[in-house]
């Protein structure tokens, strides 16, 4: 005689809600097509849910310690086996509610309509410059994608009349059945001639034929702003693909990758560049110049007898902030920069004031 309340790991005062909690849990973690799932044990819950899931079944079993109908054995009762597994031909998880809807789902079993509500989402990989991610730029895009039919405008017909589909009956859906070592599962999926509307065309379109959307080569200008960081996604709304017979279009995601620069460096909106000065210039405190990535000239005055690096800090001359006016700060190292040989002169020279330095 089979415990079916220790099966599920709950006492025999558990309410409903608890039962099915713990049924859920368990019949997760052994459902034999997910990895590392037990078929025994998935059976076993199943058939301890079974019983204590129905009042009628439940008090049964209390009072005589077996499942109506199982003759001692501890049976599944109602549920039928087919080459050693669940036969759910004709099965519709809408009858469970909520407590089988996940689970069905995870092994293609639903009774939901599938309908495409609109084409697909596409993605595109933009490059940029550093100066074009400073200033913002308009990309001129070009990429092969569905369109929608200019003959048909989209419908996928020559006219306005539409039949039924013969394929699915109108229903606009079809039940396919899945085979797997566990059984027969038999699920609802969109039928593929209408694509889920349960019509078609009475006469398609001879140059989409009847789909709605031909492949072609998509040309557009896309405004991105200054500011833009690598990495960031850019959603353009409306801008992928056709959907078929009429249905929406997709969205256009741009992926933005900018290239390095050769003197700067950014940190979000901070951007971060180094110069070098020579010993004169270090020790007489002179004035350099430096050209910010915009071409603006600044000025920067090396503090003498001062270690290096020093660190000069620039407000709002860094990067742009997205959608904003304000810019980052700029931060300038100065590095010493030494001779790569000494002659005669110069080389007399430090050997006199050497103790001075």
């Amino acid at each position: 005689m089979k415990d079916f309340y220790s099966i599920l790991g709950v006492s025999k005062n558990s309410s409903e809600e608890e039962i099915k909690k713990a049924y859920r849990k368990l019949a997760r973690e052994h459902h034999p097509d997910r990895a590392g799932g037990n078929e025994q044990k998935f059976k076993e819950v199943t058939e301890a849910y079974q019983v204590l899931s129905d009042k009628g079944k439940r008090q049964h079993y209390d009072q005589f310690g077996t499942a109506p109908g199982s003759q001692g054995q501890g049976g599944f009762g109602d549920f039928d086996f087919q080459s050693g597994g669940f036969n759910f031909e004709g099965f519709d998880a809408s009858g469970l509610g909520d407590m089988f809807g996940d689970l069905f789902e995870d092994i293609g079993l639903s009774q939901r309509r599938r309908t495409r509500e609109k084409g697909n989402d596409i993605v595109q990989e933009v490059e940029m410059t550093f100066e074009e991610a400073f200033k913002g730029i308009t990309k001129k895009l070009s990429f092969d994608d569905f369109i929608s039919c200019v003959d048909c405008k989209g419908t996928g017909a020559l006219s306005s009349k539409t039949k039924q589909c013969t394929e699915c009956n109108g229903r606009g859906e079809i039940r396919e059945t899945k085979k797997s070592f566990f059984g027969t599962f038999a699920k609802v999926v969109t039928c593929s001639v209408c694509r889920g509307k349960g019509n078609v065309p009475e006469k398609e379109c001879n140059v989409c034929r009847g789909a709605g959307r031909i492949k072609k080569r998509k040309e557009l200008s896309v405004d991105i702003n200054a500011g833009i960081d690598d990495g960031q996604i850019i959603k353009v709304v409306g801008a992928g693909s056709a959907g078929e017979r009429g249905v929406g279009t997709g969205d256009l995601y741009l992926r933005i990758h900018i290239k390095p620069h050769t003197r700067f460096i950014r940190h979000g909106a901070d951007t971060m560049s180094a110069i070098t000065v020579n010993v004169a210039e270090a020790l007489l405190g002179k004035e350099v110049s430096f050209e910010n990535i915009d071409g603006e000239k600044l000025r920067i005055h090396v503090q003498p007898f001062k270690a290096t690096p020093q660190v000069v800090t620039f407000e709002g001359r860094g990067f742009p902030h997205l959608n904003s006016s304000r810019r980052g700060k700029l931060i300038i190292e100065v590095h010493l920069k030494f001779p790569t040989r000494l002659d005669g002169e110069f080389r007399e020279f430090l050997e006199k004031y050497k103790d001075k330095l």
